[in-house]
């Protein structure tokens, strides 16, 4: 039987960074990264005809693909766009992401995204750990980022939905806590 854990938090907290130090001391998982399946989903057709037809043709490299910057300007520049953006996208992530659980052959799934719950893959998941990390260190890792923070949950927001909370220091002993915490779970 799969077990789905997932990995979320506010913007800036180190979420991938954790998952990606668990390569090191756990086997047999998959990471269902639900950021990477949101890139993926703008590059599909029905998908960027429903954005075009939203946002114009401003959204749109000179290849005619999304500009995923423009569109980040544009979405977080208004929570209306944002919304719209999310009703569009939404729906394709959670079938994405449900049918890469459903058809994968290990029996651990690290998913890890900062709106599981927005998506509507909480009763995909087993156990849910909330990332945290100081609100200094938060600020520094933002950078071109700092926008989407005031569209996002609110840390007390997550708690209500987690099942665990790890607080995330940016160390090698977080990566080794956090990982300790997964083989817990299992």
């Amino acid at each position: 039987m799969k077990q789905v854990i997932g990995v979320t938090g506010r913007v800036g907290v180190g979420k991938t960074f954790l998952v990606n130090g668990l390569a090191d001391s756990l086997a047999n998982y998959e990471v269902v990264d639900l950021d990477l399946i949101g890139h993926e989903v703008l590059k599909k057709e029905a998908v960027k005809e429903d954005l075009i037809k939203l946002f114009g043709k401003k959204i749109l490299t000179e290849s005619n693909e999304i500009n995923r910057k423009q569109l980040g300007a544009l979405v977080f520049s208004k929570k209306e766009y944002l919304d719209s953006l999310n009703a569009i996208s939404h729906p394709w992530i959670k079938k994405i992401a449900q049918e890469r659980i459903q058809q994968s052959t290990f029996p651990v799934i690290i998913m890890v995204g900062a709106l599981i719950k927005e998506i509507e893959l909480l009763n995909e998941c087993k156990f849910v750990v909330l990332i945290q990390a100081d609100h200094g260190q938060r600020h520094r890792n933002l950078k071109s980022k700092k926008n989407i923070e005031s569209f996002q949950a609110s840390d007390d927001d997550y708690k209500v939905f987690s099942t665990h909370i790890f607080e995330n220091v940016f160390s090698k002993d977080s990566v080794e806590n956090f990982s300790k915490l997964v083989q817990n779970l299992l």
